[in-house]
C-alpha cells in the first residue's frame, strides 16, 4: 500500500550511516590504495570504528595520510564499489512508501552528495575536504563529530516525522542510534550491537521491521537475522 510509513499517525524518517552501512566499504580506506597507503589507513579506521580513537582523531590522521590525493581517485572508488547488498532496494520501497530518509555520516561530500542523488535521498549531513587545484590539503571541516544525534533531531524537525529509524555500524554512529525510536545495528562492531535495539545482518531487514510494525493489513515475519535485544 503506497504511503504506509507517511500518513496519518505514522511519518517516519529512516537515518543511514553510509560507509559500511550504504557503501560496503569504507571510502577513505579504498582511496588510500590509490595513495599507496592503504595499511596505515585502514588500522586507523578500525581504531576509530571500534571507539579506540576519537572520530576527530581518526579523521585528522587519515587525511593527513592522504594528503596530495587528487579527486579524480573518489570518482574512481565511487564508481567501483557496489552498494551494500539489497540498499537499494530497500531505498527504493522506502521511498514507494513515502517514508523520509537521510544520509548522516563522518565521510565526506564529494560522495555523500553524489549517493544521495542517486538513492533519492532527502537530507545529508556530512564532512567536507578543502580541496586546493584538485587535491586533498589533508585539512576539513567537521560538522558531523559526535553529533549525529543533533542532525537525527535537526532532520526528524525538517521533515515532520514523527517515528525515527537509525541504522549504522560503528562507534560514531551511537548518539543517534541512543535517539532513535528504532535504533538498528548493521553487521556492527561490537561497541554498537549492545547499544542498538536491533542488530541485523542484511540490511533489507529493516523494511521487514517496518513493515511489520506498520502494515497491519499485510503482517509478515520479520526475518530471523533480525536480531531483537531483549528490553
Amino acid at each position: 500500500m503506497a504511503g504506509k510509513l507517511w500518513k496519518d499517525d505514522v511519518r517516519v524518517l529512516v537515518a543511514f550511516d553510509m560507509d559500511k552501512t550504504l557503501i560496503d566499504c569504507e571510502i577513505l580506506d579504498e582511496v588510500a590504495k590509490e595513495h599507496g597507503c592503504f595499511d596505515e589507513v585502514a588500522k586507523i579506521t578500525d581504531e576509530g570504528m571500534s571507539g579506540n580513537l576519537t572520530f576527530a582523531e581518526s579523521i585528522d590522521r587519515r587525511l593527513r595520510l592522504l594528503k596530495g590525493t587528487h579527486v579524480n581517485n573518489f570518482d574512481k572508488v565511487f564508481k567501483e564499489q557496489p552498494l551494500t547488498f539489497g540498499a537499494d532496494n530497500l531505498l527504493k520501497k522506502l521511498k514507494d512508501d513515502e517514508a523520509k530518509t537521510a544520509i548522516i555520516t563522518g565521510g565526506f561530500d564529494i560522495i555523500a552528495y553524489r549517493l544521495a542523488k542517486n538513492l533519492g535521498i532527502d537530507y545529508v549531513a556530512c564532512n567536507k575536504f578543502e580541496i586546493n587545484n584538485g587535491m586533498l590539503t589533508g585539512n576539513f571541516e567537521l560538522k558531523v563529530d559526535g553529533n549525529k544525534d543533533y542532525w537525527l533531531k535537526r532532520f526528524k524537525e525538517a521533515s515532520g516525522a514523527n517515528i525515527v529509524v537509525a541504522v549504522g555500524d560503528g562507534a560514531n554512529d551511537i548518539p543517534m542510534i541512543k535517539m532513535a525510536d528504532f535504533g538498528v545495528a548493521y553487521r556492527a562492531k561490537e561497541c554498537l550491537r549492545g547499544i542498538a535495539d536491533i542488530n541485523v545482518e542484511n540490511i533489507f531487514d529493516v523494511y521487514d521491521l517496518l513493515n511489520d510494525l506498520f502494515d497491519s493489513s499485510q503482517r509478515t515475519c520479520v526475518n530471523t537475522s533480525i536480531e531483537l535485544i531483549s528490553e
